[in-house]
């Protein structure tokens, strides 16, 4: 037998013996072994929100993420979009994307400029911008150490540009530091949403009575919704009478009112009390005037003007300055504004959806005689949508 090499086996078996025995003892007792594993560590809280997720629309975004371990000096983070996905409309894009389109929120400060001085949590995004394929990606250079903790930046002026496909994409944080993480956000069709609102408008027309005021002058007869009586008109003596105005519109732009005269006040024998002033058809409001009575001049003889309450007609035309104005051109072959608003009305604020309007009368001596002089008023209330 030889029993050198039998002593050589068996020296050999309790070497190997003694190895697997050392090995089960630094497994049950956590004695370390001779070698070593490396693995990165894990972000927490990681999430990217959107300003919009509609596809190719022009998107500012926030990247939040809690780092677990220090980034060294001159290691990087970088910020890879649709991570994994490669094709144009699988991407997002970033070629309108500038260094001055990234802040710091919190956690670190974004410089624009290559790092000089170490400077702790502070990081930089000079030449750290790709548009590449399958490589859209911010990749930030750490100026000095940047701590373990939440970490906020921003992508601002709209200098990201959604995938045109909807679906889901990756963002993953990653580069030389030893943490990673990735997230997810949606880009998805936007909603449109439709309604209908219907076009409403009352215009009322209501009588005032005798002893009240129209712009300061006093009411001397009664009105109804459908009539004006000014009675006995006697020489030298004005007669004034109103009707309240009211409407309720939802109309965008508001709306106007009119009001025409389908003849001149008119007897069965032919004469006629005119427009003010003496028939001139006053376009813009003045102070009162007697009529003139040039003998032989009918149109002079006697005539009848119109007023209104509303103040911000045409800068409040109809009074300024203390003094009450008329006009005479409301003939049947035109039309006088006498109300108006520029956007839905109420009808009962003053000057939006409510206003007096004032007629006076005043006849001289030459009038002629007539116990029928007649007309008609016609008010038209138009919308502006």
């Amino acid at each position: 037998m030889n029993y050198l090499s039998s002593f050589k086996r068996l020296s050999r078996a309790k070497q190997i013996a003694a190895i697997l025995i050392a090995s089960t003892l630094s497994w049950a007792f956590g004695v370390p072994l001779l070698f070593q594993t490396a693995s990165a560590a894990q972000v927490s809280s990681i999430s990217m929100t959107a300003s919009s997720s509609n596809p190719t629309t022009a998107t500012n975004y926030i990247l939040r993420y809690t780092s677990t371990t220090t980034v060294a000096t001159g290691q990087t983070i970088k910020v890879t979009l649709s991570y994994g996905n490669s094709g144009g409309a699988n991407e997002y894009d970033l070629s309108t994307f500038t260094t001055a389109d990234v802040v710091g929120l919190s956690g670190v400060a974004v410089i624009t400029g290559a790092c000089g001085g170490v400077t702790a949590n502070q990081v930089s995004i000079s030449g750290g911008i790709s548009n590449v394929a399958n490589n859209r990606a911010l990749t930030f250079t750490a100026c000095g150490p940047v701590a373990a903790q939440q970490i906020t930046l921003g992508f601002i002026n709209n200098h990201i540009i959604n995938p045109t496909t909807t679906g889901s994409y990756k963002i993953n944080v990653a580069g030389t530091q030893t943490d990673t993480g990735t997230t997810m956000t949606a880009i998805l069709s936007q909603v449109t949403v439709t309604a209908s609102v219907d076009t409403t408008l009352t215009f009322i027309v209501t009588g005032v009575a005798l002893g009240g005021t129209v712009n300061g002058e006093t009411i001397s007869t009664t009105t109804t919704a459908t009539a004006i009586g000014f009675g006995t008109v006697a020489s030298g003596t004005p007669v004034v009478a109103a009707q309240d105005l009211s409407v309720t519109t939802n109309a965008a732009n508001g709306y106007i009112v009119t009001v025409h005269e389908d003849q001149d006040l008119t007897s069965a024998n032919g004469s006629s009390i005119h427009l003010f002033r003496d028939g001139a058809q006053t376009a813009t409001p003045i102070g009162w005037a007697t009529p003139t009575a040039a003998l032989g001049n009918a149109s002079t003889y006697g005539h009848i003007g119109v007023t209104s309450s509303d103040t911000d007609l045409n800068g409040n035309e109809f009074f300024s300055g203390g003094v009450i104005k008329w006009a005479g051109n409301f003939q049947s072959t035109s039309t006088r504004t006498i109300m108006s608003n520029s956007g839905p009305a109420d009808g009962v604020t003053a000057a939006i959806g409510a206003a007096r309007v004032g007629y006076k009368i005043l006849v001289s001596a030459l009038q002629p005689a007539a116990t029928d002089y007649s007309n008609h008023l016609i008010y038209v209330c138009t919308p502006t949508f």
